[in-house]
């Protein structure tokens, strides 16, 4: 992503920015439904609404590292998930690395799961009018690791 980790430590972290960008296509984010509390313990909450159908799947969490402008740590322990979010610097901008652990096992091998968690960070690159430079979106498993 050409630009700065702090940019988009503030994309991820300003409920303004953040449900501009990371609702995979034919799903919205209702600014109303984020919660960004940006510390360890703090709360991750947003509403993902189906746009056909109206339909709103509640995402609800508790960040478990938080260190500006690199790393976000979230859990919704209540089923086993963990989403690892790296911002690094590279080549003058930003390497995006995302690590999900926990997910059920037909999301974990879904296609679909993994081409939408890459569609969210060029998501992010179109919100800032950038080419992205997307990296890999790494170990998606169905094997919790909490």
């Amino acid at each position: 992503m050409a630009c700065s980790p702090q940019d988009v430590w503030e994309a991820y972290t300003s409920p303004e920015k953040f449900c501009q960008f990371f609702a995979p296509e034919g799903l919205s984010i209702p600014l109303e439904s984020v919660v960004l509390e940006v510390r360890v313990g703090g709360r991750f909450e947003c509403d993902m609404v189906f746009d056909e159908t109206g339909v709103v799947n509640e995402n609800k969490g508790i960040l478990t590292a938080v260190e500006e402008p690199n790393l976000l740590v979230g859990e919704e322990r209540s089923i086993g998930f963990r989403s690892t979010q790296r911002f690094l610097s590279d080549s003058g901008g930003t390497l995006i690395s995302i690590d999900q652990e926990g997910l059920p096992a037909e999301l974990a091998t879904d296609p679909e799961v993994h081409e939408a968690s890459v569609r969210v960070t060029a998501s992010l690159a179109d919100f800032w009018a950038l080419k992205p430079k997307i990296g890999p979106v790494n170990k998606v498993g169905a094997e919790p690791n909490l």
